[in-house]
C-alpha cells in the first residue's frame, strides 16, 4: 500500500519541483530564470501538529493554544503514561477510561469540530448512506468507536459514511478548516463534553455583550 500526491501548474512557463529531504521535510521550489536559482515557497510540516501521529494512539493535536501542550486525549480516553504526558511526551498515546460502559444503550457521540479525521487505512466506507444513517449504524455496532462523513464538502451537505473500529491515530484540529468528527462516549463523558461546550458558548456570549455595552457607553460620552 502507498499514499501518493500529485500537483499541476497552470502555466507551462513555470518550472517547479518537490523535494523530500533527510529530515522528512517536504519542500517545493520554483525556478527563477532571471537569477538562475531555485526559490523555495512552501514546505511541510509547518507546525508540530503536521507531524504524523504526533500525539499517539487515541490522542489529538490542537495547535490553537500555543501556551499549552498541544496534545490531548480524545473524549473518553486518558493518557496511558501520565508521567510522560506531564513532560510533554504523548508518544505513548491514550487508553479508553471504561470500556464496559460504552455499549450499554446509554452512550452517545461527542462532536469534535474542525478535525482532520484519524488515519483512514482501516475504516469502513459506505458512500450510499446519509450522516444520520451512519450514526445509527455505528451505534448498533459495539466495535464502532467513531464515525464521520466520507464527503463533507458536497454541495448537498455531508454524505457518505466512515466508521472506525479500533485505536485512532493522527488526529488533529484546525482553526478554520477540517470537518465534524463524532466519537462514541458513555453517558457521563457525553454530559461532561456537552457541558464544556455550553460553558464555552456562555463565555463567548458574555464577552460579546460586554463589548457591546462598552461600545454604547463610549458613544454616549
Amino acid at each position: 500500500d502507498e499514499v501518493t500526491i500529485t500537483y499541476g501548474v497552470l502555466s507551462p512557463l513555470v518550472i517547479t519541483r518537490m523535494v523530500l529531504n533527510e529530515t522528512g521535510t517536504l519542500q517545493r521550489f520554483t525556478w527563477n530564470g532571471r537569477d538562475k536559482k531555485w526559490i523555495g515557497f512552501w514546505s511541510a510540516p509547518e507546525e508540530k501538529c503536521d507531524n504524523y501521529n504526533h500525539c499517539g494512539l487515541n490522542g489529538y493535536c490542537d495547535p490553537t493554544s500555543p501556551d499549552k501542550f498541544e496534545c490531548t486525549c480524545l473524549p473518553g480516553y486518558e493518557p496511558k503514561k501520565p508521567q510522560d504526558w506531564s513532560l510533554r511526551d504523548a508518544s505513548s498515546g491514550c487508553k479508553r477510561r471504561d470500556v464496559a460502559s460504552i455499549c450499554n444503550g446509554k452512550e452517545g457521540f461527542a462532536k469534535l469540530k474542525r478535525v482532520k479525521v484519524p488515519n483512514t487505512s482501516a475504516v469502513s466506507v459506505d458512500m450510499n448512506i446519509t450522516l444520520k444513517e451512519c450514526e445509527k449504524r455505528c451505534l448498533r455496532n459495539c466495535s464502532c468507536v467513531a464515525y464521520a462523513s466520507a464527503y463533507h464538502e458536497s454541495e448537498d451537505g455531508a454524505k457518505g459514511c466512515l466508521t472506525w473500529h479500533g485505536d485512532m491515530l493522527d488526529t488533529r484540529t484546525y482553526l478554520t478548516s477540517g470537518q465534524d468528527f463524532y466519537l462514541r462516549v458513555d453517558k457521563a463523558e457525553l454530559a461532561r463534553w456537552n457541558g464544556n461546550g455550553s460553558s464555552g458558548k456562555r463565555r463567548l456570549v458574555f464577552i460579546l455583550i460586554s463589548l457591546i455595552v462598552v461600545a454604547m457607553l463610549l458613544m454616549m460620552i
